[in-house]
């Protein structure tokens, strides 16, 4: 047996040197090299999210974070199935993130991974590894406050570290993931689908391993485990009412919890832009933007189309089809989905209305604004985000989530030159919470939690 003289002029370096030969013997995960830049001067916060993330998501962190960096210190931890990342934001390069930039490393600088032993599964609930990972986290980056924003790939021991470290934790609802955590867990009543779509196996999600369990049973034990896990925040974010009641149904008990801080858009209206005009010689152009993930997305928009009988509606995709589903057979597919490309597509496809139809557009409403700045009017499934901003402010309309409700209403719509003027006309007027104001609002939030 070899032996090891562990030597230390200090505590901190003699936790290390015994973290390290734990990490050499498979007691904890590997990890690089350690370079740790902590600024004493400011206060430290951690954000939260999985490897995977939403593009949308990402951009309002960093326009968050952004405008706070002068007064905090701010570290990104990311984790995928199998690695944990830290990264530091350098606000240098804070201007340059947009909606297309897919490299993180524009605005973050990589300091440090793990590879866990162990892949992560939507079965994996706690891990002494993944404790191990965070307890150091915590310790070496002298995190005062940590704002999860996603806790995909993430377990539960992170809550649990930092609330015995005595730290203070935030968590954002930003999509379903504590409702639906995978877009292959799929209710029965989205798989009835004609002869010439058949059903067909979804490509398996990383996240299940071969214990997964059924729907019915995975859902207890799911709810049971986030119930758990929503008792250690210290406030609960929703963006908008509508996130509030869809949580607040499956989790009472987080009523109190939540704060809403709404998500903040600049709407500009170009005065040179013309207001689309109805044509009742041909079907009216509905223009429908986010990739189709699974046949969850598009089973809202095919139970429309079959209403349309009398060919009313012209669908069109701004995205692109990751099923099987014959896609084509409902809506006109129009390349991958870029907000860059979003305005040009515009103008090419001429829609009369922007359609929030596909689940991928439940919790996030970029696409409202986009909408909004071409004066285009937008029709949105209720209990979504859009239908809050459409309820105060109009500029749209809210559709019923029955598919004969709906196609009715945008009929009525159709047929009728002056409400749909004035749908549009409510466009250049419309007043709804800006980016400056929700930033405020998180600022308030960090200095209330961190500088008490």
């Amino acid at each position: 047996m070899s032996h090891k003289i562990i030597k230390s002029n200090n505590l901190n370096s003699l936790v290390d040197a015994y973290i390290s030969v734990y990490e050499e013997n498979g007691v904890l995960a590997q990890k690089t090299k350690i370079n740790i830049p902590v600024d004493l001067r400011n206060r430290n916060i951690l954000y939260v999210i999985n490897d995977n993330y939403d593009m949308q998501m990402m951009y309002e962190m960093v326009n968050i974070i952004n405008n706070i960096s002068s007064d905090y210190n701010i570290y990104l931890l990311m984790a995928d199935k199998s690695t944990i990342n830290i990264y530091k934001y350098n606000p240098r390069r804070g201007n340059v993130f947009n909606l297309l930039d897919d490299d993180l490393r524009r605005v973050f600088e990589f300091i440090e991974k793990w590879y866990m032993k162990h892949d992560f599964t939507l079965l994996t609930e706690s891990k002494s590894e993944y404790k191990n990972v965070y307890k150091r986290i915590i310790r070496n980056y002298n995190i005062d406050l940590i704002h999860i924003q996603h806790m995909a790939y993430h377990t539960i021991d992170l809550l649990e570290v930092a609330k015995d470290k005595q730290i203070n934790t935030i968590l954002t609802l930003n999509d379903l993931y504590y409702i639906k955590p995978t877009n292959t867990i799929t209710n029965d009543k989205y798989m009835q689908y004609d002869e010439n779509n058949p059903i067909v196996d979804e490509k398996e999600d990383d996240m299940i391993d071969n214990t997964y369990p059924n729907l019915e049973l995975f859902n207890q034990i799911w709810t049971k485990r986030c119930s758990k896990m929503f008792k250690y925040p210290k406030y609960i974010i929703a963006q908008s009412n509508s996130i509030y009641d869809i949580y607040t149904q499956t989790y009472p008990e987080i009523k109190d919890k939540i704060k809403i801080i709404k998500q903040g858009y600049d709407i500009n209206v170009d005065d040179e832009i013309t207001s689309p005009t109805l044509n009742h010689e041909k079907p009216a152009r509905i223009l429908i933007p986010g990739d189709i993930n699974t046949i969850d997305d598009i089973k809202y928009l095919e139970d429309l189309k079959k209403q349309d009988m009398e060919n009313n509606l012209e669908f069109h995709i701004l995205g692109e089809n990751k099923t099987e589903y014959n896609v084509e057979s409902l809506a006109k597919l129009h390349s991958e989905y870029s907000h860059e490309s979003f305005k040009k597509q515009i103008e090419n496809i001429k829609p009369q209305f922007i359609g929030e139809f596909l689940e991928i557009s439940n919790l996030h409403s970029y696409n409202l604004t986009q909408a909004w700045n071409n004066k285009i009017p937008v029709l949105a499934i209720n209990n979504t985000t859009s239908t809050d901003y459409i309820k105060e402010s109009g500029g749209g309309y809210v559709l019923s989530e029955d598919p004969k409700k709906a196609y009715e209403k945008i009929v009525e719509l159709l047929s009728d030159d002056e409400k749909y003027q004035i749908i549009s006309d409510q466009i250049a007027n419309i007043d709804i919470e800006d980016t400056e104001s929700m930033i405020s609002e998180y600022i308030n939030l960090y200095d209330n939690i961190i500088r008490k």
